[in-house]
């Protein structure tokens, strides 16, 4: 009997290779009509879906693979054409525009496929054309992340005392290594600055520093197991790094029997070393590499090794430093502009918390990415002349505070294990996420309405009547792509704000402990302690003890201007330091201490 329905997906030329994330994907639905038979106009609509997952297999013992899916972004769309409400005419093309505005934190489409005979992972996006028991088409996205945040993440590595020894267990001394890197954001085909300070305290020639970039892949396949699946691979190696101010002296043995543990002194040492710029390695990333990347079962993890190659039967003193790799960073012209929010507004659910501009899509993305599925473009089957009928257009977006007035709604990431919620029927211009929840979108222009329906379990906080809690918002958090962008959403929401400015340190740190990425959590305790006057030291202190380890000295650096108690209260964060920690932030207590004053709310 043949089709009675021929569907076919259309995106915009320019869009038909890579989308950026953040951008406005465009496009066409088209049907072609072949008969009309059985068709209800008042039943026929066409759902149109999109959704990006990660998906993961392992090759079992027995054969066959495992596989195991998280979808972390997913809308769906209900269009139907106007002239369905009268009639449905055989050999017509309907033409049903859309547009999508992609959230900002979606993760670039990526693969493993390399060694298929013990698994593989893709990071990958669809949209799905289907009328139910009649047609359905398919086609891949391929989606470029968003440049990395314009705000530099320096990272201090504290010096290690490696005891040397050689194969017969003689002690031969010890060597102090301690690195750092201006900036641990870094895009591709971008420099890494890269400093090195070394005390050489042994009998042991420093015959050559070695540093290497490895790339780490963890992925999850099975439910039932905790098995992750690993591959490892160094993307480069510099062999025989010449720094010429490192300690390669060897010391004799007179020398290592007198050592003394004046720990304090050799921590300054080290860190005015590394603070003068005079071991300075600049490390250039190749343009084609993957995103870092911290999902629900993909890892993609990045870090430089650096050696320090000693004699053969010598221990070989190392350290590693962690890297976010990703697009690079659209550079101010200025110097970074403080985070200011309003004053706490009314409820405004439609509101872009965002407002972020889409920069061009690159002409080359990386070539990890190639083997993604490459988009298909459908094209409108032939019709009569005259029988090509188009709908108005069908916005998906996120209406700003200056267009109050437009009908559209948000295409949001959705975790898939986030709280879960019932279904929750919503009225015009209010967005509400929960199982199959429903938003109905009115074109005030000619009186169509359009459904949009968001599956999945959504943030709980997406509700309308969820609690403003911090439970909430540490439900969100560890199911989150973005925890930023979920603060930053929130306080732009008056009850939210209320509940935010007024954490007590404890939920303070608490909140910092659910960031999911760790170069993040600076930014996010800066962003939620910019709105309170009232920031203290304790909940400094308390943001330490919930900092990852590399970034607590980064951590100090970013609070303790905002501090408001430091003139008394400054031990508080001391104590929470160790030696070295103390040595770094030492310039930081005494800047804050010069500028301080003790505000009048203090007891």
């Amino acid at each position: 009997m043949g089709n009675q329905l021929t569907l076919g997906i259309q995106l915009e030329p320019e869009q038909q290779q890579w989308v950026k994330a953040g951008d406005v994907l465009r496009g066409k639905v088209v049907a072609f009509i072949n008969k009309h038979q059985n068709l209800q106009p008042r039943n026929l609509s066409i759902q149109l879906e999109m959704y990006g997952k990660e998906k993961t297999s392992k090759r079992q013992p027995k054969g066959g693979d495992a596989t195991l899916e998280y979808q972390f972004f997913f809308v769906n769309l209900q269009l139907r054409h106007p002239d369905w409400e009268r009639e449905i005419r055989q050999g017509v093309t309907y033409v049903m525009p859309f547009t999508i505005r992609l959230p900002t934190s979606l993760p670039s489409s990526d693969s493993f496929l390399e060694d298929s005979s013990v698994g593989s992972y893709r990071i990958q996006y669809k949209l799905r054309a289907r009328v139910a028991g009649k047609a359905k088409k398919e086609t891949y996205l391929r989606i470029q992340s968003q440049p990395l945040p314009d705000e530099r993440v320096p990272c201090i590595i504290q010096p290690t005392n490696y005891a040397l020894s050689s194969l017969r267990l003689v002690n031969r001394g010890r060597i102090l290594l301690a690195a750092r890197v201006e900036d641990t954001h870094v895009g591709r085909g971008e420099h890494i600055a890269l400093h090195l300070a070394c005390h050489n305290d042994s009998t042991a020639e420093l015959q050559r520093v070695k540093i290497s970039f490895v790339e780490e892949l963890y992925w999850t396949a099975t439910s039932t197991s905790a098995a992750r699946l690993h591959r490892s691979r160094t993307l480069f190696c510099l062999r025989d790094v010449t720094v010429p101010g490192l300690d390669k002296s060897v010391k004799t043995r007179e020398h290592v029997r007198s050592l003394t543990a004046n720990q304090e002194e050799s921590f300054h040492q080290l860190y005015t070393e590394l603070m003068s710029g005079r071991n300075k390695v600049l490390i250039k990333l190749p343009t084609q590499m993957r995103d870092t990347y911290r999902g629900r079962i993909v890892k993609v993890i990045h870090h430089l090794v650096i050696d320090m190659k000693t004699e053969k039967t010598v221990t070989n003193p190392s350290v590693s430093i962690p890297l976010r790799i990703g697009e690079p960073a659209v550079r101010s012209s200025g110097p970074p502009l403080p985070v200011v929010l309003p004053a706490a507004p009314p409820v405004q659910r439609h509101y872009n918390p965002t407002g972020a501009t889409a920069a061009a899509i690159p002409s080359a993305p990386s070539q990890a990415l190639a083997s993604v599925p490459p988009l298909e473009a459908t094209a409108i089957p032939s019709a009569p002349p005259g029988a090509l009928v188009f709908a108005p257009p069908l916005e998906v977006s996120l209406a700003t505070m200056e267009e109050p007035d437009i009908p559209i709604v948000e295409a949001i990431a959705i975790p898939a294990d986030a709280a879960f919620s019932n279904v929750v029927d919503a009225t015009d211009n209010v967005m509400y996420l929960g199982d199959d929840a429903v938003l109905v979108v009115s074109d005030h222009d000619n009186n169509d309405h359009f459904e949009a329906n968001f599956s999945g379990r959504a943030p709980l906080s997406a509700l309308e009547h969820s609690p403003v809690s911090l439970d909430t918002l540490r439900r969100e958090m560890m199911a989150s792509i973005n925890d930023y962008d979920i603060i930053l959403r929130h306080l732009q929401d008056s009850a939210w704000r209320q509940l935010l400015d007024n954490l007590s340190p404890d939920n303070f740190g608490s909140l910092l402990a659910c960031v999911n990425v760790d170069f993040d959590q600076p930014r996010v305790a800066y962003l939620l302690a910019s709105g309170r006057p009232n920031l203290t030291c304790e909940h400094v202190a308390a943001a330490v003890r919930n900092t990852a380890e590399w970034n607590r000295t980064g951590m100090v650096k970013k609070l303790l201007p905002r501090c408001a108690d430091v003139i008394r209260n400054d031990f508080l964060i001391r104590n929470e330091l160790n030696d070295w920690e103390r040595t770094v932030c030492e310039v930081d207590f005494a800047r804050a201490r010069e500028t301080g004053v003790v505000p009048a709310w203090y007891p």
